[in-house]
């Protein structure tokens, strides 16, 4: 009997020491099992908006260390990470989507869009087939074409009571109201400005002219030179396009027009007035000089008095 209740005395034991045992292991082993770490975040809306050249920086937290950033547009939006931050730049307008791994494969993304949210597109210079000054006579309006830059395009008279404009389909026409002088400010939605000078008066001229044809074809390196004449001098000349062609008016008479490389442009000559004669030039490897059509210094029409010469 007493051995039995020693036998009994000795399994209580043993069960009381297995479950100290027990107890020590798992305390060890944090309570009963492996941590689970916690879900990988960041503290970003699903979508972020930049500006061009902005930073935003984001906290992230959870998941398994180290963290690794990438950016699907590193042109749009700049993308880096740390231990607890995430930071973006927006680069250039457009959209990226960023995703944020930690060591275990998990991720977290965010959207961005940068800008408007469209792609940059390179556009061709503001231009407008206008001199930097022109001049009007009281009533007289001249009109003149708009490209290039970002449209819509807008007008601003420095002086309305001397000159006013406006724009139409891409039409620009300034109108002389009164004598004096004013600046015709141009813009265009990117902020592009270009700026003309107009003064306004009594004015006669006779027309406008130049020897080139509406079209003219050149090879690249190229040149050919016009004669220009009428309207009021000084004269001046634009090229539309000078990666194209250039051109200068050489001795107040002549139109000297250099070709450069493959491509069209537009070569306007201008006189003080504002009036304008335009020629359309082709630059291609098998352009050919286009000769100048026979011409007569002389208006359609000419009156005379008897005997007159």
């Amino acid at each position: 009997m007493k051995s039995l209740n020693l036998f009994r005395c000795f399994d209580s034991t043993s069960k009381w020491l297995a479950s100290i045992f027990t107890g020590l292991i798992l305390a060890a082993c944090g309570g009963g099992g492996l941590d689970t770490p916690s879900p990988l975040y960041v503290a970003a809306p699903g979508t972020v908006t930049l500006a061009v050249g902005a930073t935003s920086n984001y906290g992230i937290s959870g998941g398994t260390l180290p963290y690794t950033v990438s950016s699907s547009n590193a042109s749009v939006v700049s993308a880096s990470g740390t231990a607890t931050t995430l930071t973006l730049t927006g680069v250039a307008s457009g959209t990226a989507q960023v995703v944020v791994f930690d060591a275990a494969g998990l991720s977290a993304t965010v959207n961005a869009t940068v800008g408007s949210g469209s792609a940059t597109v390179t556009t061709t210079p503001f231009f407008a087939t206008a001199p930097s000054t022109i001049k009007l006579a009281i009533g007289e309006a001249a009109s003149f074409n708009l490209s290039g830059g970002t449209a819509p395009y807008f007008q601003s008279s420095s002086q309305a009571a001397v000159t006013t404009g406006t724009i139409d389909a891409g039409k620009l026409t300034i109108t002389g109201r009164s004598a004096g002088a004013a600046d015709m400010s141009v813009f265009d939605s990117a902020g592009s400005t270009l700026k003309i000078s107009v003064n306004v008066g009594a004015l006669t001229s006779t027309d406008l002219y130049m020897t080139a044809p509406s079209t003219i074809s050149l090879e690249p390196a190229a040149a050919s030179s016009f004669i220009i004449g009428g309207g009021s001098a000084p004269y001046t000349v634009s090229s539309s396009n000078t990666a194209v062609a250039t051109a200068a008016i050489i001795g107040n008479s002549t139109l000297a027009i250099s070709a450069k490389k493959a491509g069209t442009a537009q070569i306007v000559v201008f006189d003080i007035t504002g009036k304008s004669v335009a020629t359309t030039l082709t630059v291609a490897p098998t352009g050919v000089i286009s000769p100048p059509p026979l011409y007569v210094a002389a208006p359609g029409t000419v009156t005379l008095a008897v005997g007159a010469t």
